[in-house]
């Protein structure tokens, strides 16, 4: 038996950079909070480390959602 699959182009051009930058993403939820130091996180006007981790990472969050809603409109003017 030999079977063989076909997968469109448009498919793997889609898949391929999101599962890369879905795992990038999730290695910044773990090697951010326990690298801190490295990264140079430190308390800042008073505020301590933690809430600036959580700061970072929230804004991450909030360009991930505007750069889908922006990644959408893209793909429907060009058709991809």
């Amino acid at each position: 038996m030999n079977f063989s699959i076909s997968i469109p182009r448009q498919i793997t051009y889609t898949i391929v950079p999101l599962a890369l930058i879905i795992m990038g993403d999730s290695i910044l939820y773990v090697v951010l909070p326990t690298n801190f130091e490295f990264f140079m996180i430190d308390s800042y006007l008073g505020i301590p480390y933690e809430f600036w981790i959580g700061f970072i990472l929230s804004i991450n969050r909030f360009v991930r959602f505007f750069s889908n809603i922006f990644s959408v409109k893209v793909f429907k003017k060009f058709r991809i």
